[in-house]
C-alpha cells in the first residue's frame, strides 16, 4: 500500500502504566531508606516498575486504551498489533494505520502525515515518546530505520520494503558460545532432544550462568 512508516520508543514505559485499584502491590525499600524509628519503608505502587510479572500487561493496556480512542484496535490473534480507519473530530475519514508493539518499541504504518501526527500524539499524551526513525513513501524518496534490530528499507520511487538484519547482529552470541566458524551443514538436533528425555544429567535446571548465558542469547 506504499505506507509510511515511523518507529518510536517509549521512555519508561512501565513506570507510567497505572496498575488496576484492586491489585495492591507492595514494595520494600533498600535498608538503607528507613523510617525515622529505623523500621524498614514500605511503598504501595500506583504504577508498574521494571521487575513486576505483569508490567508488560499493564503497558499493553495502557497503550490499548490510548489509541482506542482514535479508533485503533487491537488484532484478536495478537494483541500486539493495532489496526484502525483514523477519522478527524468531524468523522471525516484521514486514513488508515497499522501498528506494532514490541514492548516499548512502536512501529506505526500510516496512509498520510496526517494519520501519523494523530497516532503519536495519542501515545504521546499518555507516555514520553522519541521518534527514531522515519521511512516516506516512495515517491517521496523513501528512507531506512531500525526497528528491534531489523533494518527496513525502502528504495527511492518504489513502494516495496526489504527486511534485513546487519551483518554482526548475531557476533555477541557466537562470541559466547564459542563459534568461529560455519557450515553448510543442517545441524541433527534428534540427539539432544532424545538425550532430554532419557539422560538424567539432562534434566537438571539450567545453573543461573548458564540461564543467564541463554537468555542473552535468545
Amino acid at each position: 500500500r506504499g505506507l509510511k512508516l515511523k518507529s518510536m520508543d517509549v521512555d519508561h514505559a512501565f513506570m507510567h502504566s497505572p496498575l488496576p485499584p484492586q491489585d495492591v502491590v507492595v514494595l520494600k525499600l533498600p535498608l538503607s531508606v528507613s523510617l525515622p524509628s529505623g523500621a524498614p519503608a514500605y511503598l504501595r505502587l500506583s504504577r508498574a516498575l521494571n521487575g513486576l510479572r505483569d508490567a508488560s500487561l499493564h503497558w499493553i493496556n495502557l497503550l490499548s486504551a490510548s489509541i482506542k480512542r482514535i479508533n485503533m484496535w487491537s488484532d484478536e490473534i495478537e494483541p500486539c498489533c493495532y489496526q484502525g480507519v483514523i477519522r478527524d473530530q468531524k468523522g471525516v475519514r484521514l486514513g488508515i494505520a497499522l501498528l506494532i508493539a514490541y514492548v516499548d518499541d512502536i512501529l506505526v504504518c500510516s496512509e498520510n502525515d496526517e494519520v501519523q501526527d494523530m497516532v503519536e500524539k495519542a501515545i504521546g499524551a499518555v507516555v514520553p515518546l522519541k521518534v527514531t526513525g522515519c521511512i516516506e513513501k516512495g515517491k517521496d524518496g523513501g528512507g531506512s530505520l531500525v526497528f528491534i534490530g531489523r533494518r527496513i528499507t525502502r528504495a527511492s520511487g518504489t513502494d516495496e520494503l526489504t527486511l534485513s538484519v546487519d551483518g554482526s547482529y548475531l557476533d555477541s552470541t557466537f562470541i559466547e558460545y564459542g563459534i568461529t566458524k560455519g557450515t553448510s551443514s543442517v545441524p541433527d538436533i534428534s540427539i539432544h532432544l532424545e538425550k532430554t528425555l532419557t539422560d538424567n544429567e539432562a534434566k537438571k535446571p539450567l545453573s543461573d550462568e548458564s540461564y543467564g548465558k541463554f537468555r542473552r542469547a535468545l
